[in-house]
């Protein structure tokens, strides 16, 4: 497990500076600040019930800034198309600062799915052993309940929280 979480702790860092990176470089392009991203572990590894051939589910939030509006004055609402778009081009950005670290193996990206999402290993060497992680890093779009359409909100969070929620109350789940 503390392989795992320095593992964890890495990709956080690169997702950071990643990110803080591509904004820095087109803050003309967003109408406002950007906020650091909130970067969660979800799935069987945050609820402690991973075997070792899991994965790390993590998830990226709070990560999409609003576009200007070319100086209308109006901001026009994204479609549950543009905001997918959008968090397909971030995990771009995410993957190819991934891509430059020598602790990553094997990352492929899959934007075909319903939740676009990076898989990578990381790759650890423990007194000359070799191991290797799974991870899936996604994007959670930002979505909200008004966005007509949407069926691409990112439901890992809340289903990490409910799970805890009742192995805390029913400990004989965990058996």
């Amino acid at each position: 497990e503390e392989h795992i979480e320095k593992c964890i702790n890495k990709t956080k860092h690169v997702i950071f500076l990643t990110t803080k990176s591509h904004y820095t470089t087109n803050e003309h392009m967003y109408d406002s600040k950007v906020k650091a991203p909130v970067i969660e572990v979800h799935g069987s590894f945050a609820t402690k019930l991973w075997l070792p051939s899991s994965d790390v589910d993590m998830v990226v939030q709070n990560l999409l800034p609003t576009n200007k509006d070319g100086g209308k004055g109006k901001k026009k609402k994204k479609n549950a198309f543009e905001m997918l778009q959008n968090a397909t081009s971030m995990l771009q950005v995410i993957a190819a600062g991934l891509e430059k670290e020598e602790w990553v193996g094997n990352l492929m990206m899959i934007t075909t799915s319903n939740m676009p999402v990076i898989k990578f290993y990381s790759i650890l060497n423990k007194g000359g052993i070799l191991y290797k992680f799974p991870f899936d890093v996604s994007i959670d779009p930002g979505t909200t309940p008004d966005v007509p359409g949407f069926t691409h909100a990112h439901t890992g969070v809340p289903a990490k929280n409910m799970i805890t929620h009742f192995l805390s109350v029913m400990p004989e789940f965990r058996a």
